[in-house]
Protein backbone atom coordinates (compact mmCIF):
# COMPACT_ATOMS: atom_id res chain seq x y z
CA UNK A 1 0.00 0.00 0.00
CA UNK A 2 2.74 2.29 0.68
CA UNK A 3 4.31 1.78 -2.89
CA UNK A 4 0.75 2.28 -4.47
CA UNK A 5 0.78 6.23 -2.78
CA UNK A 6 4.00 6.25 -4.05
CA UNK A 7 5.20 9.13 -6.30
CA UNK A 8 6.92 7.86 -9.50
CA UNK A 9 9.57 8.84 -11.62
CA UNK A 10 8.80 11.69 -13.99
CA UNK A 11 8.45 10.72 -17.47
CA UNK A 12 5.83 7.75 -17.46
CA UNK A 13 3.01 8.01 -19.76
CA UNK A 14 -0.46 7.77 -17.86
CA UNK A 15 -0.78 4.21 -19.42
CA UNK A 16 1.98 3.61 -17.19
CA UNK A 17 1.21 4.85 -14.38
CA UNK A 18 -1.89 3.06 -14.87
CA UNK A 19 -0.86 -0.39 -15.14
CA UNK A 20 1.17 0.28 -12.48
CA UNK A 21 -1.46 0.50 -9.74
CA UNK A 22 -3.42 -1.91 -11.61
CA UNK A 23 -0.44 -4.21 -10.99
CA UNK A 24 -0.56 -3.29 -7.24
CA UNK A 25 -3.87 -3.93 -6.68
CA UNK A 26 -4.01 -7.11 -8.38
CA UNK A 27 -0.94 -8.44 -6.65
CA UNK A 28 -2.48 -7.53 -3.37
CA UNK A 29 -5.14 -9.25 -4.11
CA UNK A 30 -3.62 -12.43 -4.54
CA UNK A 31 -1.66 -12.19 -1.99
CA UNK A 32 -4.47 -11.71 0.21
CA UNK A 33 -6.86 -14.42 -1.07
CA UNK A 34 -4.83 -17.05 -3.35
CA UNK A 35 -2.53 -18.50 -0.69
CA UNK A 36 -1.38 -20.52 -3.58
CA UNK A 37 -0.10 -17.85 -5.21
CA UNK A 38 2.02 -16.28 -2.30
CA UNK A 39 3.35 -19.48 -0.70
CA UNK A 40 4.27 -19.47 3.17
CA UNK A 41 7.51 -18.47 3.64
CA UNK A 42 7.65 -19.38 7.30
CA UNK A 43 6.99 -22.95 6.28
CA UNK A 44 9.50 -22.71 3.19
CA UNK A 45 6.04 -23.40 0.49
CA UNK A 46 7.09 -21.80 -2.41
CA UNK A 47 4.80 -20.14 -4.74
CA UNK A 48 2.42 -22.45 -7.12
CA UNK A 49 1.19 -19.79 -8.94
CA UNK A 50 2.89 -17.04 -11.13
CA UNK A 51 1.45 -14.17 -12.05
CA UNK A 52 0.87 -13.59 -15.44
CA UNK A 53 1.25 -9.82 -17.00
CA UNK A 54 0.35 -8.54 -19.92
CA UNK A 55 2.78 -6.56 -22.86
CA UNK A 56 0.52 -3.24 -21.37
CA UNK A 57 1.66 -3.70 -17.44
CA UNK A 58 4.34 -4.62 -18.28
CA UNK A 59 6.22 -0.82 -17.81
CA UNK A 60 4.41 -0.19 -15.15
CA UNK A 61 5.97 -3.59 -13.38
CA UNK A 62 9.53 -2.67 -14.66
CA UNK A 63 8.53 0.74 -12.27
CA UNK A 64 7.84 -1.11 -9.70
CA UNK A 65 10.75 -3.19 -9.45
CA UNK A 66 12.92 -0.07 -9.80
CA UNK A 67 11.35 1.45 -6.85
CA UNK A 68 11.72 -1.79 -4.56
CA UNK A 69 15.79 -1.92 -5.83
CA UNK A 70 15.20 -4.84 -7.92
CA UNK A 71 18.12 -2.86 -10.35
CA UNK A 72 19.44 -6.37 -12.05
CA UNK A 73 15.77 -7.65 -12.85
CA UNK A 74 14.84 -4.43 -14.36
CA UNK A 75 17.78 -4.55 -16.50
CA UNK A 76 17.40 -8.30 -17.50
CA UNK A 77 13.41 -7.93 -18.66
CA UNK A 78 13.62 -4.53 -19.66
CA UNK A 79 17.05 -5.21 -22.04
CA UNK A 80 15.23 -8.08 -23.50
CA UNK A 81 11.36 -6.58 -23.64
CA UNK A 82 12.46 -3.70 -25.83
CA UNK A 83 13.75 -5.71 -28.46
CA UNK A 84 10.56 -7.54 -28.80
CA UNK A 85 8.04 -6.39 -31.68
CA UNK A 86 5.09 -6.21 -29.36
CA UNK A 87 7.29 -3.81 -27.14
CA UNK A 88 7.03 -1.06 -29.74
CA UNK A 89 4.03 0.47 -27.99
CA UNK A 90 5.61 0.80 -24.51
CA UNK A 91 9.23 1.25 -25.30
CA UNK A 92 9.34 5.29 -23.93
CA UNK A 93 8.19 3.89 -20.74
CA UNK A 94 10.78 0.47 -20.49
CA UNK A 95 13.77 2.88 -21.36
CA UNK A 96 12.97 5.31 -18.60
CA UNK A 97 12.37 2.13 -16.62
CA UNK A 98 15.94 0.80 -18.18
CA UNK A 99 17.31 4.11 -17.27
CA UNK A 100 17.19 4.22 -13.45
CA UNK A 101 18.45 0.82 -13.20
CA UNK A 102 21.59 1.63 -15.18
CA UNK A 103 21.77 4.98 -12.49
CA UNK A 104 21.63 2.46 -9.69
CA UNK A 105 24.10 -0.45 -11.16
CA UNK A 106 26.27 3.38 -11.64
CA UNK A 107 25.78 4.45 -7.70
CA UNK A 108 26.93 0.64 -7.01
CA UNK A 109 29.80 1.00 -9.10
CA UNK A 110 30.78 4.15 -7.40
CA UNK A 111 30.47 3.20 -4.23
CA UNK A 112 32.78 0.01 -4.60
CA UNK A 113 35.31 2.64 -5.92
CA UNK A 114 34.67 1.55 -9.51
CA UNK A 115 34.34 4.75 -11.09
CA UNK A 116 35.20 3.17 -14.67
CA UNK A 117 31.95 0.82 -14.62
CA UNK A 118 29.72 3.54 -12.58
CA UNK A 119 29.98 5.80 -15.82
CA UNK A 120 29.87 3.59 -18.17
CA UNK A 121 26.91 2.65 -16.53
CA UNK A 122 25.76 6.60 -16.48
CA UNK A 123 26.36 6.62 -20.30
CA UNK A 124 24.49 3.69 -20.72
CA UNK A 125 21.09 5.55 -18.94
CA UNK A 126 22.19 8.46 -21.15
CA UNK A 127 21.72 7.00 -24.14
CA UNK A 128 19.05 4.81 -23.45
CA UNK A 129 17.19 8.16 -22.72
CA UNK A 130 18.72 10.02 -25.82
CA UNK A 131 17.39 7.56 -28.24
CA UNK A 132 13.57 7.93 -27.49
CA UNK A 133 13.16 11.79 -28.87
CA UNK A 134 9.95 11.84 -26.03
CA UNK A 135 12.77 11.03 -23.64
CA UNK A 136 15.02 14.01 -24.18
CA UNK A 137 13.18 16.49 -22.32
CA UNK A 138 13.24 14.51 -18.48
CA UNK A 139 15.04 16.05 -15.64
CA UNK A 140 16.88 12.46 -15.16
CA UNK A 141 18.64 12.93 -18.48
CA UNK A 142 19.73 16.43 -17.45
CA UNK A 143 21.12 14.70 -13.78
CA UNK A 144 23.12 12.80 -15.78
CA UNK A 145 24.81 14.35 -17.97
CA UNK A 146 25.79 16.99 -15.44
CA UNK A 147 27.08 13.89 -13.61
CA UNK A 148 28.80 12.43 -16.86
CA UNK A 149 30.53 15.43 -16.98
CA UNK A 150 31.99 15.83 -13.38
CA UNK A 151 32.88 12.58 -13.44
CA UNK A 152 35.02 12.33 -16.91
CA UNK A 153 37.93 14.15 -15.55
CA UNK A 154 37.83 11.43 -12.64
CA UNK A 155 36.77 8.69 -15.47
CA UNK A 156 40.03 9.39 -17.48
CA UNK A 157 42.26 9.56 -14.94
CA UNK A 158 41.01 6.07 -13.53
CA UNK A 159 41.72 4.49 -17.15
Amino acid sequence: MDLKSAEIEEGYTMDAVASRQGLLMDVREKLLFEPEYAGNIKEKIPPKSSLRIPWAWLPGALCLLQEVGEVKLVQDIGRVAVQHPDAKPYVHDLLLSLAPAECGTAKIGFEKNKVSQGFEALARAQSLLRSKKSLGNIALLSQIEESLEELAPLAHWNC
